[in-house]
């Protein structure tokens, strides 16, 4: 299942869109699938294709993730149909992802940086837990794992507030790329803070002033500190790679294999259960 000297499985990024033209190089690389479900995806998807697909995973010995749609959707919003419908989209992701047999399903809040204007943080924050609660519900009937991923926020309070809520029901996927590009924190605050929910971790990079998703070995982000914290914190994350192209993702594929990352990587011990 795994390669040379890692012996833990990596993930990677990809949408559903593209997944068939990437069997090949997945296998390559001795690497799994997080399927991207965009909301044109789930449009259109019926149980024959979803089958089709969990033939070809199993057939060919893979795990999978399932990352839910993000854009637009709002799970705190002022407006109660956003919310409705923000719910709605991430509960048909589950759908997929019960028929994939995924080890984890992600999913975004919908935070911005404009996002408690409306009404004030303490009401958007409400209305995230409470459509949360109704998300957990249906993934519970599944027995889904499922992890709330930070993007904008610029420290780990919302995502704290949500996990506080749900404490042995939800899970944390710490982005470390987004965490650098705008997070406002430390990196040991944000892994401090999460380590305990953690279920999952997502590797990109960048230069701190954009959602680049470089490959690991650009931009300047310290994924040996970063590693090592979520070791000293006893966090057991399954690991993802969200690159923006395959020649970015061989090359983090090679530096996590490599013996400088493989020995740290190693420690940790993801639960892969559902």
């Amino acid at each position: 299942m795994f390669t040379d000297g890692l012996n833990v499985p990596v993930f990677a990024a990809v949408n559903y869109t593209n997944i068939y033209d990437k069997i090949k190089l997945f296998k390559e690389l001795n690497i799994f699938f997080e399927v991207y479900f965009d909301a044109d995806n789930l449009s259109v998807l019926n149980n024959d294709q979803l089958n089709e697909l969990n033939s070809v995973i199993h057939s060919n010995k893979m795990l999978v993730t399932v990352h839910a749609p993000f854009w637009d959707l709002s799970l705190g919003s002022s407006d109660a149909e956003i919310r409705k419908l923000s719910v709605m989209r991430i509960i048909t992701s589950l759908n997929a992802a019960k028929t994939l047999d995924a080890q984890n399903v992600v999913f975004h809040s919908g935070y911005t940086n404009t996002a408690f204007l409306p009404r004030g943080k303490n009401e958007w924050i409400k209305n995230m837990i409470d459509s949360i609660g109704g998300i957990l519900e249906y993934s519970e009937s599944f027995g889904l794992a499922i992890s709330l991923e930070n993007t904008y926020e610029p420290d780990p309070e919302v995502l704290l507030s949500a996990v506080s809520a749900f404490p042995k029901k939800l899970k944390l996927c710490f982005d470390v790329g987004h965490y650098k590009a705008f997070g406002k924190a430390s990196l040991e605050e944000w892994i401090d803070s999460a380590a305990p929910y953690l279920k999952e971790i997502h590797l990109h990079s960048n230069f701190g002033d954009s959602d680049a998703h470089l490959a690991l070995d650009d931009g300047n982000i310290d994924f040996e500190r970063c590693f090592e914290r979520l070791v000293s914190k006893k966090a057991n994350p399954i690991i993802t790679i969200e690159n923006k192209n395959d020649a970015y993702l061989a090359r983090s594929v090679k530096l996590l294999k490599s013996e400088r990352f493989f020995r740290i990587l190693n420690n940790f011990r993801p639960d892969l259960s559902r």
